[in-house]
C-alpha cells in the first residue's frame, strides 16, 4: 500500500509540472498575441490618421466659409463630428500602444478647473439635445481654483465616461457628471439612468477588448478601449477608478 501511495504520488507531481509547464506556454501565447493585436491597431491607427486628415479639413474649410445652407451646414457638421469622434479612436489606440511600451509620461500645467471642465463637457450638448438627454454638471469646486493638471488625459478620462454613458443610457434618461474637490483630491464621478451593468461583468468592464457575453445583452458594438483607457491613465496619474451599478438602474 505504501508502494501504491509513493508512486501515485510521484504520478501526480509529474503530471503537476507538466500541467504548469503547459499553462506557462499558453501564458506566453496569450501575451504574444495580445502584443501581436495591440501592434496591428496601432500601425492601422497610424495608416487612418492621414485618410481621416483629408477628409476633416475640407469639412473645417467649407463650414468656416459660412455659404452653406442650414441643411448642408446640417449634414458637415454631423460628418465633422463623426470625423473627431473617428480621430478620437485612433487617438486611444496608439496611446494604448503608448502605455504599453512605457513611454506615456505626465504633462501637468496649471489649470484653471471650472473653467476647464465646463469647456470639456460643453461638447456634448449637441450630442444630449440630439439624443434627447437630460446631461447635467455639477462642479463642486470653489472659484479661481487652480492646479496642476495635464489637462488632455483628464479631458480624455471624462471624455470616455461620458461617450459611455451616452451609449447605454436611453431617451428621456439622465445622466450627471460631478466634479469636486476632496482633501485635495481630485473626484470625477459620471451617473447614468441607463440599462446597468450585469454583476458578472462588473469585474471586467476596465479590461481592455472586454465585451459582455451575457446572452440576454442584445450586441452594443464598440471596441473595449475606452474604459480600459481611463484606467491606464488614472493609474498613471497616482489614482483609483472603479463602478457601481444594479442591472436596469443606470451605472456610476
Amino acid at each position: 500500500g505504501l508502494f501504491i501511495g509513493l508512486r501515485k504520488q510521484r504520478q501526480d507531481k509529474q503530471q503537476l509540472v507538466v500541467q504548469n509547464a503547459l499553462i506557462s506556454e499558453q501564458s506566453e501565447q496569450l501575451k504574444s498575441i495580445d502584443l501581436a493585436k495591440s501592434r496591428f491597431f496601432a500601425n492601422v491607427s497610424h495608416e487612418l490618421r492621414t485618410p481621416l486628415t483629408l477628409l476633416t479639413s475640407p469639412i473645417k474649410t467649407l463650414l468656416k466659409e459660412n455659404q452653406l445652407t442650414e441643411k448642408q451646414t446640417q449634414l458637415l457638421r454631423m460628418a465633422e463630428r463623426s470625423g473627431q469622434q473617428l480621430g478620437q479612436l485612433i487617438n486611444d489606440i496608439l496611446d494604448l500602444r503608448k502605455l504599453e511600451m512605457g513611454k506615456m509620461t505626465v504633462s501637468a500645467e496649471p489649470t484653471e478647473l471650472r473653467a476647464y471642465f465646463q469647456t470639456c463637457f460643453a461638447q456634448f450638448e449637441s450630442l444630449a439635445e440630439q439624443k434627447q438627454i437630460d446631461n447635467t454638471l455639477v462642479l463642486d469646486i470653489p472659484d479661481g481654483t487652480v492646479a496642476d493638471l495635464d489637462r488632455e488625459k483628464c479631458r480624455q478620462i471624462l471624455f470616455n465616461l461620458l461617450s459611455n454613458a451616452f451609449k447605454f443610457t436611453p431617451a428621456g434618461g439622465k445622466i450627471e457628471a460631478r466634479i469636486q474637490l476632496s482633501e485635495q483630491q481630485l473626484q470625477i464621478s459620471v451617473t447614468d439612468s441607463g440599462s446597468g451593468i450585469h454583476p458578472d461583468d462588473l469585474p471586467h468592464v476596465f479590461d481592455r477588448y472586454f465585451q459582455s457575453k451575457r446572452p440576454d445583452k442584445p450586441v452594443e458594438g464598440g471596441t473595449g478601449i475606452g474604459l480600459a483607457l481611463c484606467r491606464e491613465y488614472v493609474q498613471l496619474l497616482g489614482g483609483s477608478i472603479n463602478v457601481e451599478s444594479t442591472p436596469g438602474h443606470g451605472a456610476v
